[in-house]
């Protein structure tokens, strides 16, 4: 980054720090509650964008406690490399048939890396983890679901990013709702890190032996992490 995009990040760190956040965990609730008071016959059907398995095994069991039916979408073109993708795609298939018995139904989406990389990676890779590189990934992939979920009759869509302690939730909702302004499907706030969920998902890991990557995604992501290979 240059200097003027150092200062930026920066600023973009201090407001984060001195700004009011809000309670997207509580929020969630009172959103699904409403939704039920509206439509008093019907669960609230959600189009939930996955990245992996470790991520989503909580914000499944807290979306079927609250009522929802949930349809999995993965969307993840940012993995690298591909062999990567297919093994959190299987885990993430052996969790929801061992655990879920199949009842969960599940919608992959094409992968295709060049094109993500040259679309939201182009003349970004020096980019911190949690800049605008993050930014344009995640409305890649929640523009993707949230289109799949608008032409199939969902009445949310979200996402299990704000699971991860790495990642600004209130960044996320902020993308999420910026994605579905004017759609016929609303962003479902969350930030399923609340709420003990961190535990939770760490009993549930350890219960089911799930597979635990070491890094985020992207190859700028892997190289960061595995800078001898």
């Amino acid at each position: 980054m240059n200097e003027a995009q150092k200062q930026e990040y920066i600023a973009y760190l201090m407001s984060r720090k001195s700004s009011s956040r809000h309670n997207y965990h509580k929020e969630c609730l009172k959103v699904l509650e409403q939704f039920r008071h509206q439509f008093p016959n019907r669960n609230p059907k959600v189009i939930l964008h996955v990245c992996c398995v470790v991520c989503a095994c909580w914000p499944l069991d807290f979306l079927h406690e609250n009522g929802c039916e949930v349809t999995v979408y993965y969307s993840n073109s940012n993995i690298w490399p591909k062999q990567e993708y297919d093994l959190r795609l299987a885990e993430l298939k052996r969790y929801l048939h061992e655990r879920w018995h199949d009842e969960i139904p599940l919608v992959e989406d094409s992968y295709d890396y060049d094109t993500y990389e040259k679309t939201v990676l182009k003349n970004r890779g020096t980019d911190p983890e949690g800049w605008k590189s993050c930014f344009g990934c995640y409305a890649y992939r929640i523009a993707s679901a949230a289109a799949y979920g608008e032409a199939h009759g969902f009445d949310f869509v979200s996402s299990v990013l704000t699971f991860s302690r790495q990642k600004d939730s209130e960044k996320i909702n902020e993308i999420g709702m910026q994605v579905t302004s004017g759609r016929s499907i609303r962003w479902l706030v969350s930030d399923f890190k609340k709420a003990d969920g961190a535990r939770k998902s760490e009993k549930i890991c350890c219960q089911w032996d799930l597979y635990r990557q070491d890094y985020c995604g992207c190859r700028y992501s892997y190289d960061e992490r595995h800078p001898q290979k």
